[in-house]
């Protein structure tokens, strides 16, 4: 699945210049124990891209999402699963859109409406002045499983012509053991706590991890292959649909960095991790999903972090903040993950599915 992107990440890849060393992580599901929050201090040295960010307006209040439940829904079912044939193990759920904020609580922690506009998934209490506590024990989500799952998902923004911004209708998180060259048994069960951004929220031209595309409407996951390196022009009625992929390599040490990146690496399909980030997590990619209203089409979308005059979507990224409960997390990960089983959506290897709220 994701042939597309896949290929464009190998080629990638194998033009890196990077000296790669295989994956460690040391033998399955275990959770690494770390303090609260153990961050890198080092300074943020990274370049900004130069011009004027998307035009919103302020005026306009900003879309509303679902309340969100403060129950734990898990049930039974008699549902089955198997192996894909590529015997990548793999686990998926879904979480609604929440709300929208000039906040981004890894990049700007306590500076709240510094950011650029993003829109949130899962905790509803996501917010510039979260933390690990806060994360993993309250709030309500809006994730199937309510707060089994009240991790905090959030991307930037899309806007429609004259800055109005667009609600999305929800997420659908795959965890899987990727392509990045683990195997399923390295997966480990990535702490409470950790934080990651995926893509570049800087750049002004196509990214070999992010993709967007195009679908007829439908509820929960979608698996088609995405093709487009930028915003398309999707019709009344369809989704308009962006994908952006994680990098799964951990250094071991730190829940985020300055950047939400630092601390974890893309491994390499043919040689696994690079050195120095030897502990696999699951490979984590989120596809992101628009309903185009009737009457309108896609055509001038543009994402809150694009700079004017780059093409649209280029600056596309992701943001996550592990606040997974753990017997929960560490469920779907050794039943579907690490025996290579294809569990679908929502179901978590052992006779039971998280339900909606």
């Amino acid at each position: 699945m994701f042939k597309t992107i896949a290929s464009r990440r190998l080629r990638f890849t194998l033009m890196s210049t990077l000296v790669l060393a295989a994956c460690g992580g040391g033998g399955g599901a275990t959770e690494t124990a770390l303090s609260a929050d153990t961050v890198s201090n080092t300074t943020n040295t990274g370049g900004n891209a130069t011009g004027s960010l998307t035009y919103i307006d302020k005026l306009l209040a900003l879309p509303e999402g679902r309340a969100g439940t403060l129950a734990a829904i898990v049930k039974p079912t008699n549902l089955t699963f198997g192996r894909q044939v590529d015997n990548v193990g793999s686990f998926r759920t879904v979480c609604f859109f929440s709300h929208m904020s000039y906040d981004d609580p890894i990049v700007y922690p306590g500076a709240s409406g510094r950011a650029h506009l993003h829109s949130f998934f899962g905790n509803k209490n996501a917010d510039a002045n979260s933390t690990t506590d806060s994360i993993a024990n309250q709030g309500a989500s809006t994730c199937r499983g309510g707060i089994l799952n009240r991790s905090s998902y959030w991307v930037p923004s899309m806007i429609a012509p004259g800055g109005v911004p667009m609600a999305p209708h929800d997420i659908v998180v795959y965890y899987k053991t990727g392509f990045q060259g683990a195997t399923n048994e390295q997966v480990t069960v990535p702490p409470v706590g950790l934080r990651i951004i995926g893509g570049n929220s800087k750049s002004t031209s196509p990214q070999p991890y992010v993709s967007y595309g195009c679908a007829p409407f439908a509820e929960g996951d979608v698996g088609a292959e995405l093709k487009d390196d930028r915003v398309p022009t999707c019709q009344p009625g369809q989704q308009m649909m962006m994908r952006v992929e994680y990098p799964q390599c951990w250094d071991g040490v730190h829940l985020t960095t300055y950047d939400g990146q630092s601390h974890m690496a893309y491994g390499d399909y043919l040689r696994g991790c690079p050195q120095g980030f030897p502990v696999v997590i699951p490979a984590i990619t989120f596809t992101v999903k628009w309903r185009v209203p009737n009457g309108t089409s896609t055509s001038g979308w543009r994402l809150s972090s694009d700079v004017d005059g780059a093409p649209a979507g280029s600056s596309g990224h992701a943001d996550w903040w592990n606040g997974w409960d753990l017997d929960t997390k560490t469920t779907w990960v050794q039943r579907c993950v690490n025996l290579g089983m294809d569990c679908g959506t929502y179901l978590l290897g052992d006779g039971r599915m998280l339900d909606d709220n």
